[in-house]
């Protein structure tokens, strides 16, 4: 089932008895641009780290644990000239649960708090994740880079699509890491 509910807004259900899981998926999608795409990668990772009513890595995980070991992730792509960044939880089937607790709403009430509640602190993301997210990425690309087969496709995209966006990897350019502060960050 498919439905429009706003201009560029579109909620798809497939809804399914065949697994124990219930998976919730957000995308949010912007052009792809050179100037923002490492950006959005590490705004993607700081958004599943922490949140005003869970400040604190183990306070997060805490919640996530009870919720019966929910799972929440979030991933960049590329989709046409649109950079995509998809957050997914995935929850136990409140069918399975005996107490009849409705952890579906809790699910959505967690996706909420992450999109619309980011641990922010004086118009800023909070300065030790961003440099530690600054640090992971950093590591991320650099280790494609010394994969001969990742590396020979980035030079394939770089040759392919020379004067498009395109060529640029999801998840940013090694070259614009340093630049990026927790004051940037949370105008992107």
């Amino acid at each position: 089932m498919s439905r429009q509910s706003q201009p560029n807004i579109h909620i798809k259900v497939s809804p399914t008895t065949k697994f124990k899981t219930t998976t919730i998926v957000f995308k949010f999608m912007a052009p792809l641009e050179y100037d923002t795409i490492t950006a959005r990668s590490l705004l993607s990772k700081l958004l599943v780290r922490a949140t005003k009513k869970w400040p604190t890595d183990k306070s997060f995980n805490n919640h996530l644990a009870d919720l019966y070991g929910a799972y929440v992730n979030s991933t960049i792509s590329k989709f046409k000239d649109q950079h995509v960044i998809t957050f997914s939880l995935e929850i136990v089937n409140e069918r399975y649960l005996r107490n009849g607790e409705s952890l579906f709403n809790q699910g959505l009430d967690l996706l909420q708090e992450i999109i619309w509640n980011p641990l922010i602190e004086n118009k800023a993301f909070n300065d030790n994740f961003v440099n530690q997210e600054k640090t992971l990425l950093a590591k991320k690309i650099e280790a494609m880079v010394d994969n001969k087969a990742q590396y020979s496709f980035l030079k394939l995209l770089d040759h392919m699509f020379e004067n498009e966006a395109y060529k640029y990897l999801s998840t940013g350019q090694l070259e614009q890491i340093p630049h990026i502060t927790a004051e940037t960050l949370y105008h992107t």
